[in-house]
């Protein structure tokens, strides 16, 4: 499908892997004698420095036309009949609808109109919102229509999508779009050009190819978009914005109504008005999904045991309740909620000695997410920072198992129940940005079996309570914002099994801000982030003793490895300046520190401690058709880090290059070297490793990938 990002790519077109970001760390193989401590830092400052300076002068620069203008604010029409949504567009309403007409590309020809007509009506009733596309196309026989399932987005086909900025806060926006063939890919739009995926809505759409071209017909219920009647300080009532995104894959044309430039910062922001909503009634108040599970598990006698039986029968009741309270905000609670439909982990082969990372997919825990966003910087280039509220936390799969060298054999369920939870979030019209959830997880048994054949439990898991609460406020139409973020994991602390090996308790504070001029094209961001973790002597010694952490390491004059310690802090912090957006030019400038002592991991996630990193990030690109080229970008990506003794433990520099011709070939290349240096993480504990110098080149060249044959 379309997407019109920062750096104006489009989805369906293979990409280079993102050089600024590093894998997990691996072993590296022989090592080679290292850079002196500080040499790798001095010699990156002086072109950071130019860099910088380079950057800052551009800002006394009066930044190139956006484009055309917006369009006249499109009518929304009230129905009392809605239409069938067959993909026909044969019914009278949508001919009283007003059209949307004049679309301009985004691609490959910013500002110029769009080689295809296309016509967008949008009709409401008191349940739902309505849009009729009828898409023009000169060869009918030409639509792309390759099959995929929901959300994909590399597949070869057009697309149409229609995006709503309900709340008209020209930060956030709901995307529903549609393939030729009928593929349904939905997304949540926040913080003006960033993006979640993840976001599901529960909404209709029919398409149909004929001999004109192709139609899209969609039927979205008011029920899964946010909106306040009253309208919100600033914008009109009955206003929202909106922008249509039509992809012609064949001709590898990105069309929006609204026009938008591939160098112009923001996405939402640069919308157009959808007026004439007037009529539109506040969408219900209360929404009720209560649930019942019955299930069985039979297994075959080869798997039987003594803990797999023959028959297993199981079931569940609980639900969810989704209360809309005023100033747009969502009261959300769940009692035993089912995750019995959420699609599975992919199964994954760990031997490293860190933890792997998956992401949410519970729609209880989606659902205004980005509210809750804390610890990230506006840059393009930054380094293994660490998540403060990683929702997986909550229902995970019990800590503790029954250790011992009479135990035989153990069972430990899969995952936490989780007893119930409750969850505040919305963003105000006058611009505070409200994010508080609370959740309790049971106590959680494991069996075992001991050598001598008796069989019991042991708790696994204790009852534990989580809380996180994120306030940010906007100022100077969402250009600024101040925010803080407090999170706390509270657990029983009666079994000894379960206090050896988890913390009692753990907080973690914050304060962040952010600060962008000249229409978000240059941004200032920042935060700082202490932590306090306490617990037993040995749940603190595993802490110490953690991978991630290693305060065992036996040359590690800045550590000291304590036993009997039962509290670990320490902080966190980062800055950032970046220029966003530009004709030509984008980067970024990024400082982080992570104290050793730092911890996160009871409710976000933490992939290592004790360093210091200075991170660059610049681009060139051009999106304008030419001659030879339709686009080509170029990067360059600069990482060095140092832990708090001095020693230089990574420094790394990555190069990216892409250009697409006149005829649709791509080149790309990429590549990444990095010096010598120290490895403090890869015999787990013992002493500091050389790691040796490493480089990686490629180079790729494909054919039009709009053909049968690449």
């Amino acid at each position: 499908m379309p997407q019109i990002a920062g750096l104006g790519r489009m989805r369906g077109v293979p990409q280079t892997d993102d050089p600024t970001r590093r894998s997990r760390p691996a072993a590296p193989a022989r090592t080679t004698a290292p850079l002196p401590p500080r040499r790798g830092l001095a010699l990156l400052l002086a072109p950071l420095v130019l860099g910088a300076a380079a950057a800052g002068a551009q800002v006394a620069t009066p930044p190139p036309a956006d484009g055309p203008a917006l369009p006249a604010p499109l009518g929304a029409r009230f129905i009392t009949t809605p239409p069938t949504i067959d993909g026909r567009l044969d019914e009278g309403v949508w001919r009283e609808g007003t059209p949307a007409t004049a679309f301009s590309q985004f691609s490959p020809t910013p500002g110029a109109p769009a080689s295809q007509r296309t016509e967008v009506r949008v009709l409401y009733d008191a349940h739902a919102i309505y849009v009729g596309a009828r898409l023009f196309d000169t060869h009918p026989d030409s639509i792309a229509t390759q099959l995929g399932r929901r959300d994909s987005d590399e597949i070869y086909s057009d697309w149409f999508s229609v995006v709503f900025d309900s709340y008209a806060d020209k930060r956030t926006a709901f995307e529903f779009a549609v393939s030729a063939r009928g593929v349904l890919r939905d997304l949540y739009r926040f913080n003006d050009s960033e993006e979640d995926v993840l976001w599901d809505a529960v909404w209709n759409v029919a398409t149909r190819i004929d001999s004109l071209g192709w139609t899209a017909e969609f039927r979205i219920p008011l029920s899964q978009l946010r909106y306040d009647v009253a309208g919100r300080a600033g914008a009109a009532r009955g206003r929202w914005g909106i922008n249509f995104i039509r992809e012609v894959a064949r001709l590898g044309e990105l069309d929006v109504w609204a026009p938008t430039s591939p160098n112009a910062p923001g996405i939402v922001s640069r919308f157009g008005d959808l007026v004439g909503l007037d009529s539109l009634r506040p969408a219900s108040r209360l929404e009720l999904i209560p649930y019942v599970r019955a299930q069985s598990t039979l297994s075959p006698s080869a798997q039987q045991s003594v803990f797999v039986p023959a028959t297993a029968w199981g079931g569940a009741v609980g639900g969810d309740l989704r209360v809309k309270l005023p100033q747009s905000l969502t009261l959300t609670a769940s009692i035993n909620p089912d995750f019995g439909q959420v699609e599975a982990d992919p199964a994954v082969v760990n031997l490293t000695a860190f933890e792997i990372f998956f992401p949410e997919r519970r729609p209880f825990f989606l659902e205004n997410a980005d509210v809750f966003s804390f610890g990230g910087t506006t840059t393009f280039n930054d380094n293994d920072r660490p998540n403060f509220f990683y929702t997986r936390r909550v229902g995970r799969p019990p800590q503790a198992a029954p250790r011992g060298d009479a135990i035989d054999v153990f069972d430990v369920p899969r995952t936490t129940p989780i007893l119930g939870a409750i969850k505040l979030s919305g963003t105000t019209p006058s611009g505070w940005q409200v994010g508080s959830l609370n959740a309790l997880t049971a106590r959680e048994f494991a069996r075992f079996r001991t050598t001598q054949g008796v069989t019991g439990s042991a708790k696994a898991e204790p009852l534990t309570n989580y809380h996180v609460t994120r306030v940010r406020r906007l100022l100077r139409g969402g250009n600024t914002g101040v925010g803080s973020f407090i999170a706390s994991t509270l657990r029983e602390t009666s079994d000894s099994l379960v206090t050896a090996r988890l913390t009692d308790r753990a907080t973690i504070g914050g304060l962040d801000f952010e600060h962008a001029w000249r229409q978000r094209r240059y941004t200032i961001s920042g935060l700082l982030a202490g932590s306090d973790v306490r617990g037993s002597p040995s749940a603190i010694a595993r802490l110490q003793r953690a991978n991630y952490r290693a305060f065992q390491r036996p040359d590690a004059t800045h550590l000291t490895f304590d036993p009997s310690r039962t509290r670990l802090g320490g902080h966190y912090g980062a800055f950032s300046v970046a220029k966003t957006a530009g004709r030509h030019f984008v980067g970024s400038v990024t400082y982080e520190e992570t104290s050793p002592g730092f911890e996160s991991n009871d409710l976000g996630f933490q992939f290592r401690s004790d360093f210091r990193s200075l991170s660059t990030g610049t681009f060139w690109r051009d999106f304008t058709l030419r001659r030879l080229t339709r686009e080509w970008e170029s990067g360059v990506f600069a990482t060095v880090s140092e832990n708090f003794a001095g020693e230089s433990v990574e420094q790394r520099t990555s190069w990216f290059g892409r250009a697409q011709f006149a005829n649709f070939w791509e080149v790309e290349g990429m590549g990444n070297v990095s010096p010598p240096t120290m490895n403090d993480r890869l015999l787990r504990g013992g002493p500091l490793a050389l790691r040796p110098l490493g480089w990686t080149q490629g180079l790729s060249v494909s054919t039009d990938e709009r053909r049968r044959l690449i």
